[in-house]
């Protein structure tokens, strides 16, 4: 019987030491190929550039509706018109990330470097408590141990979220696919992502109607 029992401490241990090998090489091999994201190439390395990178003397930042509608050459050449400078421009908008996703990265740059213009982009909806005011967070839980303002973002989720991140699989679970993509896909340098589809124009009674209700 005691000879079951320490087989099965020496397994446990065994398997425990196995797992931790594999999740210091994940977090190693992980947060080294962070730092070799193409700055600007899908969404994951937009998000890895603004947080860690980004240095233009206008930036944008945003959900969707940031990224799509603001055409950064249009609106860096009208600036640079106007004020007969030459100022660089960026879009670090990002579909799906909000409020507090877009407060961390803007901390992230404000820490990093002082823009001479931050055109913060907020809908109304994201003003209102929805009790997962942070889950849009998570998208950079990569960053959690090199970015001190990703890190306190997240612990903000609470104590269950803070013993999580110190397993490197969990933080890079669910990224790999992300990670590859970024190398493949090739982003607007200025970070604008124009939208191709053809929108859908109502019927004035249809208009009416839906405004009636």
């Amino acid at each position: 019987m005691k000879k079951d029992i320490k087989k099965l401490i020496i397994s446990i241990f065994i398997v425990f030491t196995i797992l931790l090998i594999i999740d210091i090489i994940v977090g190693k091999c992980g947060d080294f190929v962070m730092t070799k994201l193409p700055s600007k190439s899908g969404q994951f390395a937009k998000d890895n550039y603004r947080l860690n990178r980004l240095e233009t003397d206008i930036v944008i930042i945003g959900s969707s509706r940031g990224s799509h509608h603001y055409v950064t050459t249009v609106l860096g050449d009208s600036i640079n018109k106007y004020t007969n400078g030459s100022y660089s421009i960026y879009n670090a908008a990002i579909d799906g990330k909000f409020i507090n996703s877009n407060s961390c990265a803007t901390e992230s740059i404000i820490k990093r470097y002082t823009p001479d213009m931050l055109i913060f982009e907020v809908g109304a909806s994201e003003l209102k408590a929805t009790g997962n005011e942070y889950s849009d967070i998570r998208f950079s839980l990569p960053h959690y141990t090199s970015n001190e303002t990703v890190r306190s973002y997240i612990n903000e989720l609470g104590w269950k979220e803070r013993i999580k991140v110190m397993s490197n699989i969990y933080r890079y679970n669910g990224k790999v696919l992300r990670i590859i993509s970024s190398f493949l896909i090739k982003g607007n340098e200025t970070g604008y992502e124009p939208l191709f589809n053809k929108m859908e124009v109502l019927p004035n009674s249809d208009v009416k109607e839906k405004k009636s209700r």
